[in-house]
């Protein structure tokens, strides 16, 4: 077991020293590292003697992580391989773009969103002031859902700004928008918030960086530190922002929650590498169980359950009996509650690898290099055209969100922060034709 651990370490550590940063391949390599091998390297035998795991499905559980991130990994090599065969477009930029109408469509997407959450914040009142999950959600997850758009806009602005092409009036509105956007994230303890932001300023700077494919963790701490800090920064905050919310109140200052927040993680470090917390609410734990009742239970919907987010995109006016993401198909929570050591936690989430497990069992690698293929596809079309970038970024704050959850989240956060940004290039773009020969 050891052994294959170590192959299986050295694999990924090697993926995340060598791919360039930019790419979802990356983000796998260094999320599998952060999800389920530092924990097991640091919390195993604490997550044992608290009863949290049992640990004769040990070998077989890293088996099929193993086997989801090679195939991957092998999905990846084939695009690489085949990439020459891809005809892609040629790099059009903002010359083809009416920039004025872009400005305009840009800051009318991010308006749109501030008049959909505010009326949250409206009908919310002081709750919204309460802390993580509070407000009103009975405006609905249509109106709730539009802060997206401000990412989106912030997206777009960000991008016109990086070329230069942005006027006064778009980088005021820009610097609105973000500067309302971590205002929101701070009150509502957002850390989804700092995903997004971390993943759209960064990687929107190194796509305009001429040697943008070759750029690996390496290179960005010897060439392009403040980019390589700022990803530490970004990362740090998504811990904080978890463990802030045990002292965020209304009625206590900044100061007094930031400083609350730090001594808790430095007597408890151990929350660094931990995930959410140290107890049943696990990323860790909750996968393991989550893998280790259907085990038993040897469940499959075949990707049934992946149909919900496009499905749940249809109003309640117009199917009333909608189903809930929880009872569409098999829900994992009443299998771990049946079959597992613990019971869930609120919140709690079983991971893109064990989702995939309780839609295709042990071919749910197929599926990974399926996915693999696809990601490194787009990545290479994303450094030359520009609407494949802005999709791409969409894209790899979702796998954020499959590979830390699972896959309805990706698609959800993913649509709603793209098509209003497909719109506005639709809109916005003069399309030029060039023959391949």
């Amino acid at each position: 077991m050891n052994l294959f651990i170590f192959i299986f370490l050295a694999l990924v550590i090697y993926k995340v020293l060598t791919t360039h940063v930019s790419s979802i391949t990356f983000l796998f390599s260094l999320l599998t590292l952060m999800l389920f091998l530092i924990p097991y390297f640091t919390l195993w035998s604490t997550f044992i003697k608290m009863g949290f795991i049992a640990e004769k499905y040990e070998f077989i559980f890293f088996l099929f992580i193993f086997l989801c991130y090679a195939g991957f990994i092998i999905g990846d090599w084939l695009s690489v391989m085949n990439k020459k065969k891809d005809i892609v477009e040629q790099p059009s930029v903002f010359k083809t773009i009416d920039i004025k109408k872009f400005e305009t469509y840009s800051i009318i997407v991010g308006i749109i969103g501030l008049l959909g959450y505010g009326f949250f914040i409206y009908k919310s009142g002081p709750l919204y002031f309460i802390g993580h999950g509070s407000g009103d959600i009975s405006v609905g997850g249509y109106v709730y859902e539009l802060r997206y758009f401000i990412f989106s806009a912030v997206l777009l602005l960000f991008n016109a700004f990086l070329v230069k092409r942005l006027s006064l009036k778009g980088k005021l509105f820009l610097i609105f928008f973000v500067v309302f956007l971590c205002f929101d994230a701070y009150v509502q303890q957002q850390r989804g918030s700092w995903i997004r932001f971390g993943v759209i300023l960064i990687f929107s700077y190194l796509f305009t960086q001429k040697s943008q494919d070759k750029l690996r963790i390496t290179l960005l701490f010897s060439k392009y530190k403040t980019i390589f800090l700022s990803g530490i920064f970004f990362a740090f905050l998504l811990t904080f922002t978890v463990h802030i919310r045990k002292f965020y109140s209304p009625n206590t200052s900044l100061a007094q929650q930031v400083g609350l927040t730090i001594d808790h993680i430095s007597q408890h470090p151990d929350l660094l590498f931990g995930g959410s917390a140290v107890d049943e609410g696990n990323e860790f734990v909750t996968a393991y169980n989550a893998f280790h009742a259907n085990e038993i239970a040897g469940t499959s919907d075949l990707g049934l359950k992946w149909l919900y987010p496009f499905l749940n995109f249809i109003p309640r006016t117009l199917w009333a009996d909608k189903p809930t993401w929880i009872k569409f198909s098999t829900n994992i929570f009443t299998m771990m509650l049946r079959y597992s050591n613990i019971k869930p936690a609120p919140g709690s989430a079983e991971t893109g690898f064990i989702d995939a497990f309780y839609r295709f069992l042990w071919l749910s690698p197929l599926f990974f290099v399926a996915f693999g293929y696809y990601t490194r596809k787009l990545h290479t079309q994303a450094i030359q055209v520009l609407n494949k970038r802005m999709f791409y970024i969409c894209l790899y704050v979702g796998c954020f969100y499959f590979i830390t959850q699972n896959m309805m989240p990706m698609i959800i956060f993913t649509f709603y922060m793209y098509i209003p940004i497909w719109y506005v290039n639709r809109n916005c773009m003069k399309r030029i034709y060039k023959n391949h020969e």
